[in-house]
């Protein structure tokens, strides 16, 4: 099938799609004080316009898919969304979510959905309470146990923040709970956007920090294991950096986009809420993309792929148009 390149060389087959800017959670490093009532919020994606979207990334040979929002679940047809991908083609179909809203995980297998990240800064409720504003740990670490016990492949996001989750003691009893599950658990810098870059400095704890706690710990990746795991992922994986761990079922990953830079293996673009194209996470413009039919989403890609930049200029404190991650995701 068709592989859509830039001018670097880069391959693309993975789409991050944005159904909805809303979440019904209020994270200190994304919505501090929440999104005003998210459960009215209609800036979102039509049915017809994902899957206009979709097909047209298939016709460019796209294979996985991956909901984001805001909170994607939020979004009315989002389990809509799984079974079209599914029914276009895509062999990967993930999404990823805060859990609250997910409820039984079996017909979201049945529609198609082969993987599920869910975010959670701590298994501490009161951690969690003080990070996202929501009582409902719970509920998600039972979503967790669930997905488990179905076979469909979890991955926990873990952002973390120097005076909330951050300190050495936090990190070793998140490791030991994700070690104990056959999951994956992947420690996220605090990256910068255009509101938070004071708050992000201060409080962002780097993957070497982290590596450092693990090895205080007694504890030594795998490296033929850690081979495995990428060979297995292979083209369309993400950003993260996967350690096993011999005798543990569970996995630790690294996402650091400013201490690893890792813009020379990106093979994903992203689609806004509003149906517009994002080159990269960090760039400074949102695209445009003509959504009257397949045919010409793929022929507006192809053509603005060339616009691609090499990298992004994080370390230069250029976050580009990225106000708050809930306009795209991460």
């Amino acid at each position: 099938m068709y592989a859509l390149s830039d001018n670097f060389g880069r391959e693309y087959r993975y789409l991050r799609l944005s159904l909805t800017e809303a979440c019904n959670m209020a994270c200190h490093y994304c919505l501090p004080h929440g999104f005003p009532e998210w459960y009215r919020h209609k800036a979102r994606l039509g049915l017809n316009d994902i899957s206009t979207l979709l097909e047209g990334f298939r016709l460019l040979g796209f294979c996985k898919v991956r909901l984001t929002g805001g909170e994607p679940t939020i979004h009315p047809h989002c389990l809509d969304t799984v079974g079209i991908a599914k029914d276009l083609g895509y062999s990967q179909i993930a999404m990823t979510s805060n859990g609250l809203m997910i409820g039984d995980l079996e017909p979201w297998m049945k529609k198609g959905l082969t993987s599920l990240n869910l975010s959670c800064d701590s298994i501490d409720p009161e951690v969690f309470w003080n990070i996202t504003g929501s009582k409902d740990l719970q509920k998600v670490l039972s979503l967790v146990d669930r997905a488990i016990s179905l076979g469909l492949p979890v991955k926990i996001n873990t952002v973390l923040m120097r005076s909330r989750n951050g300190h050495p003691a936090q990190i070793d009893e998140m490791i030991h709970w994700a070690l104990s599950r056959p999951l994956t658990l992947r420690f996220i810098e605090l990256m910068d956007t255009g509101l938070n870059k004071s708050f992000a400095s201060e409080e962002r704890v780097q993957g070497c920090e982290v590596l450092d706690t693990i090895k205080k710990m007694g504890l030594s990746p795998d490296s033929a294991l850690s081979h495995k795991l990428a060979d297995r992922e292979g083209e369309t994986a993400g950003p993260s950096t996967d350690y096993g761990f011999a005798g543990y079922p569970g996995k630790i990953g690294f996402i650091n986009p400013l201490s690893c830079n890792f813009c020379d293996r990106c093979n994903r673009l992203r689609v806004t809420a509003k149906g517009r194209l994002k080159l990269c996470l960090f760039g400074d413009h949102d695209l445009d993309l003509d959504l009257s039919s397949p045919d010409q989403v793929a022929a507006d890609v192809s053509r603005m792929i060339g616009l691609k930049g090499q990298r992004h200029q994080l370390e230069r404190g250029n976050t580009g148009n990225v106000q708050t991650f809930r306009t795209i995701g991460g």
